[in-house]
C-alpha cells in the first residue's frame, strides 16, 4: 500500500507504507489483520495531514486548522464558535500557544463558567446569540472534544500535554427517564410515520430509512454511524440459526459480534450483495450528509410528531437496548460486551442499579449456622 503526498508545488510523491491488505478475507485472522492495516494507514494519513499543515515559518498551524483535521465534521464548526464566543482571540493563536497550560486552565474557567451562567447561545448562525440554551452536557462534550484535539498535536507540535487538566463538573444529572425510551414513545414513534403528507415523495420504495434504522439500534445497541455504514457482508446467520452481525466499530475501531432477534431481520428486509450497504435510505454523498441530511434531519421531525420529549435522540436507543438487556440477563459484563464499550466502567455509569447496602446484612444473615 502506497500514500500520495502533493507538495506546494503540486508535485506527486508516492511513500510506501510496506503494508498488504487481503482482498477478500477468508476468516478471522485475515479480518483482524485488515483492520490492523486499517488502523495503520489512518495514522499515516493524519500524519500526512500534520505534515501538509505545517508552515516553513511557523511549525505549528492554527488552532482553528487544527479542529478542521482531526476533529469530526459534525462539531468543527459548532466547536469553533463555541470557543470564539468565550475569547476571540483563540482564532489567531497556534496549538502550541493553546497548549500552554496557563492559557489551556484559563479556557477551561471559562467553559466551567459558562455552564453556570448559561450566556451563550447554541443556534446555529447566530454566533452564540440564538434562542437555545445549551445543556450542561454539551459543553462537557465540547471541552472533551478540545481536549482531544490538543492531545492529537502531541509531539509533533507540542512538547507536553497540560497534566490535570481534568473534566468540567456540573449538579446536573439525568434522570433515567432522560436516558431510556418508555414503551408508550416506542409504539407511538413506531405508528407514527417518518414523513407527512407533503412529503410523501421522499419515502421512496425499497430503501431503508431513518425508521428501520432506529428500531434496528433498539434490538441491536448500535450506534448511528456503525448503522450508516452497515454492509450486507456484516449480517450473517450461524449453523444455529440465530442472526448476528460482525463489524469493526466507527467510533473505537474494535470489533463487535452480537445477535439480534428475527423481528430486527424482518426490518432490514431482502438481503443483497455483501458490499451494499444495509439502509440504504440513509446514504448520501459522504457521512456528514447521510448524517445530517438522511438521519438527523428526518428524524427530528419524526420525532416532533410522535411528541418524543427534547433531550431524547438517535443515541437513546442505544442506551435502551442497553438497558433493557441488563433488565433481562442481570449481567453487567455482557452488556458491556454487546455494546462494545472499552471499560466496564462507561458500563456501569448507566446501567448499573444503585447499591442497596441495606440489604447485605439480611443476606449474610444465618448463612453459616454458627
Amino acid at each position: 500500500m502506497h500514500i500520495r503526498k502533493v507538495n506546494a508545488y503540486g508535485v506527486n510523491n508516492y511513500i510506501s507504507l510496506n503494508l498488504y491488505e487481503y482482498i477478500s478475507p477468508r476468516n478471522s485472522l485475515e479480518r483482524l489483520h485488515n483492520s490492523d492495516v486499517a488502523r495503520q494507514c489512518e495514522k499515516a494519513i493524519l500524519q500526512a495531514k500534520i505534515d501538509a499543515l505545517d508552515n516553513v515559518e511557523d511549525k505549528t498551524p492554527l488552532l482553528f486548522k487544527w479542529i478542521d483535521e482531526v476533529v469530526v465534521p459534525r462539531l468543527q464548526n459548532p466547536l469553533k464558535r463555541l470557543l470564539n464566543f468565550l475569547d476571540s482571540d483563540i482564532k489567531k493563536k497556534s496549538i502550541k500557544e493553546v497548549a500552554e497550560p496557563k492559557y489551556f486552565f484559563y479556557i477551561k474557567s471559562l467553559f466551567q463558567n459558562e455552564i453556570e451562567e448559561k450566556k451563550y447561545r447554541g443556534r446555529v448562525g447566530h454566533k452564540g446569540r440564538g434562542k437555545r440554551i445549551m445543556t450542561a452536557q454539551s459543553y462537557i462534550n465540547y471541552w472533551s472534544s478540545l481536549r482531544a484535539c490538543i492531545k492529537k498535536a502531541y509531539p509533533q507540535h507540542i512538547d507536553t500535554f497540560p497534566k490535570d487538566i481534568g473534566h468540567l463538573k456540573t449538579n446536573e444529572k439525568l434522570g433515567k427517564s432522560d436516558i431510556f425510551y418508555t414503551n408508550e414513545e416506542i409504539k407511538r414513534l413506531w405508528e407514527t410515520p417518518v414523513f407527512d403528507e407533503r412529503n410523501y415523495y421522499k419515502n421512496i420504495k425499497g430503501t431503508i430509512g431513518v425508521k428501520e434504522a432506529c428500531f434496528f439500534s433498539l434490538y441491536t445497541g448500535l450506534r448511528i454511524s456503525d448503522i450508516i455504514n452497515l454492509e450486507w457482508g456484516n449480517i450473517k446467520k450461524n449453523a444455529n440459526g440465530v442472526y448476528y452481525f460482525d463489524i469493526i466499530m466507527v467510533k473505537t475501531n474494535i470489533r463487535l459480534r452480537n445477535s439480534f432477534p428475527q423481528f430486527a431481520r424482518d426490518l432490514i428486509g431482502e438481503r443483497k450483495s455483501k458490499r451494499e450497504k444495509v439502509f440504504s435510505g440513509l446514504q448520501g454523498s459522504s457521512y456528514k450528509n447521510s448524517y445530517r441530511e438522511f438521519t438527523y434531519n428526518r428524524w427530528k421531525a419524526w420525532s416532533q410528531r410522535a411528541k418524543i420529549p427534547k433531550g431524547k435522540t438517535i443515541h437513546t436507543f442505544r442506551h435502551t437496548y442497553g438497558n433493557n438487556l441488563y433488565k433481562a440477563c442481570g449481567n453487567l459484563y455482557e452488556v458491556s460486551k454487546a455494546l462494545g464499550h472499552k471499560s466496564i466502567k462507561t458500563t456501569e455509569e448507566f446501567y448499573a442499579p444503585k447499591n442497596n447496602f441495606e440489604m447485605n446484612g439480611n443476606l449474610m444473615d444465618g448463612l453459616y449456622n454458627l
